[in-house]
C-alpha cells in the first residue's frame, strides 16, 4: 500500500503523528524472538527519508523503492515492524509505501 500527498511536506508533523499510532500500540513497538520471547522498545519510528526530486522518472524511483521495501522481510527479532520509507518527489508533493 502507499499514498500520496499533495502540498507542502511536514516531515515532523509526520514523525509526531506516527510517535502517537507507536505510543499507543505496543505492538508497534514490540520485537519478536525466535525463542517466543517478547521486548518492548520505546525506540523512535524510522522514518526513511528519500530525495527524488532530481530523479529523471521521480514516480518509477519510487516504484523501485516501494517494491525493494515490499520484498524486503522484516527482521522482527531486531527491528519494529512499521519504517515507512518517505519520499520527495517534488518540492509540493510525496509519497510513502506501507
Amino acid at each position: 500500500m502507499y499514498v500520496t500527498i499533495t502540498g507542502p511536506a511536514d516531515v515532523a508533523a509526520l514523525r509526531r503523528a506516527l510517535a502517537l499510532v507507536t505510543d499507543r500500540h505496543l505492538a508497534l513497538r514490540t520485537l519478536f524472538h525466535a525463542d517466543g520471547t517478547t521486548t518492548v522498545t520505546d525506540a523512535e519510528l524510522a522514518i526513511a527519508q528519500r530525495d527524488l526530486t532530481t530523479a529523471a522518472d521521480r514516480d518509477a524511483a519510487f516504484d523501485e523503492i516501494r517494491e525493494a521495501e515490499e520484498r524486503r522481510p522484516f527482521a522482527l527479532d531486531t527491528e519494529p515492524p512499521c519504517a515507512p520509507p518517505w519520499c520527495a518527489l517534488t518540492s509540493t508533493r510525496c509519497a510513502s509505501s506501507w
